[in-house]
């Protein structure tokens, strides 16, 4: 018996693991269970169990334990846990092998991915799907097109999952020729495109700088999602178009699609880049409806916004009001007093001293599904907009909240703040 099964307690489920006895079906039940219901720990305790009272475990067992590990990134019980899928003769199966392969690749051990890939004699689209999302995941567009040549030499045909990955590859090298002879092969081998391949395509041309191609797929597009649209907004964005980003954010509303946090941040940058007041304040008005001021990447966005927009104090209560500030808060920050003229006010009063407040976390460096990172509890709009309108403009009591606030010691933090100085 592997010794992490003697390391975990035996009083788990104690009074039910006595009614359910030594039938497996029973215990996969548990196990499901506590995977569904995002407790892949007790899966793993449930599994030691049954391992003691040598309960004879299935396929299903397997799997379900083979994703817990997964899910908690133990990559040491993960390891024991193929080592007796071995032994208890599971390893031929295609589902299990695709789970474990699946099980790497979130513990980035593309090492171990790539023998068990080799290893296994009958590939399916899955196990192949497996392989690429792995290094589409840990940022390997070459791998990942090589992977796919290598996968229709070998006569399997990709299917949607599969060109997802290939087109985000091309999108991220920017490589154009690659990219449309892809969509060429995905035209003429399938029969229907889902919005996310349509999504995938919008996204690489306009990263190409394809505009045009990028505006004619997405035209054609009939079940679109929040991704397509924020996909084309940051498309405009990005090429300059900034009124047709906003014209095609205001038809998204009037379709009835509810946009979310990344579509908010495409449409926060785009007012700030167009300075215009009166933008700013209905996107303020827009996010204080939706409820996601909370979002520390938005809650940058806005200062941002606000300063370029000529509301500098509006900046400053933001700012004051957040319970978690990262380098990108404080730069933005900075940037915007700058520009209005207070480059003296932070740098003759801040102070350096801890705060857990502070974080040297970045915000995401693109739009995109995601993305775990803290989140301040920032003081509903009316509140700050109130505080913010009561200061009359541009007076010192506007920027009192950001007065004495302290600033973290570390050293990055605080030569970016030297450095920062220095320009103004």
């Amino acid at each position: 018996m592997p010794k992490f099964l003697n390391r975990l307690p035996s009083s788990l489920g104690k009074s039910r693991s006595t009614t359910i006895g030594h039938n497996a079906y029973n215990w996969n039940i548990i196990l499901r269970g506590f995977l569904e219901g995002n407790a892949p720990n007790k899966v793993i305790l449930a599994y030691a169990l049954m391992r003691r009272k040598r309960v004879k475990v299935d396929s299903f067992t397997i799997l379900f334990v083979i994703k817990a590990c997964g899910v908690i990134m133990q990559k040491v019980l993960g390891k024991q846990v193929h080592a007796q899928v071995t032994k208890l003769g599971f390893q031929q199966e295609v589902v299990t092998q695709t789970a474990i392969l699946q099980m790497y690749g979130l513990f980035g051990d593309i090492e171990a991915a790539d023998k068990l890939f080799g290893e296994t004699p009958k590939r399916d689209i899955v196990q192949w799907n497996a392989l690429l999302a792995m290094y589409s995941q840990r940022n390997r567009p070459y791998s990942t097109i090589k992977v796919a040549q290598r996968m229709v030499s070998e006569s399997v045909r990709p299917n949607e999952v599969t060109v997802v990955s290939i087109i985000s590859a091309c999108s991220h090298l920017k490589a154009l020729a690659e990219g449309k002879q892809w969509h060429g092969y995905i035209i003429k081998h399938l029969a229907v495109l889902d919005t996310f391949v349509h999504n995938a395509l919008v996204n690489m041309y306009a990263i190409c700088g394809c505009l045009s191609d990028a505006e004619k797929i997405f035209k054609i597009l009939g079940n679109r999602n929040a991704v397509s649209w924020t996909t084309m907004i940051n498309a405009y964005g990005a090429s300059g178009y900034l009124k047709e980003a906003l014209e095609l954010f205001k038809k998204m509303e009037a379709v009835g699609e509810t946009p979310d946090e990344v579509t908010m941040l495409a449409v926060v940058s785009i007012c700030a880049k167009l300075g215009r007041f009166d933008l700013g304040e209905w996107i303020d008005d827009y996010i204080k409806r939706f409820g996601l001021y909370e979002n520390i990447h938005i809650a940058n966005a806005l200062i941002d916004m606000h300063s370029k927009c000529g509301r500098i104090e509006k900046s400053c209560r933001i700012f004051g009001k957040m319970t978690r500030r990262t380098l990108i808060t404080w730069t933005a920050m900075i940037r915007g007093l700058a520009m209005h003229g207070h480059g003296q006010t932070p740098s003759t009063r801040l102070r350096y001293c801890d705060s857990p407040h502070d974080s040297t976390d970045s915000d995401p460096s693109k739009g995109g599904v995601g993305e775990a990172s803290p989140r301040p509890k920032v003081k509903s709009s009316e509140t700050m907009e109130g505080e913010a309108d009561s200061s009359g403009g541009q007076s010192e009591d506007a920027f009192k909240p950001i007065i004495n606030i302290k600033i973290p010691e570390q050293p990055v933090v605080q030569q970016d703040f030297v450095d920062m100085f220095n320009c103004l």
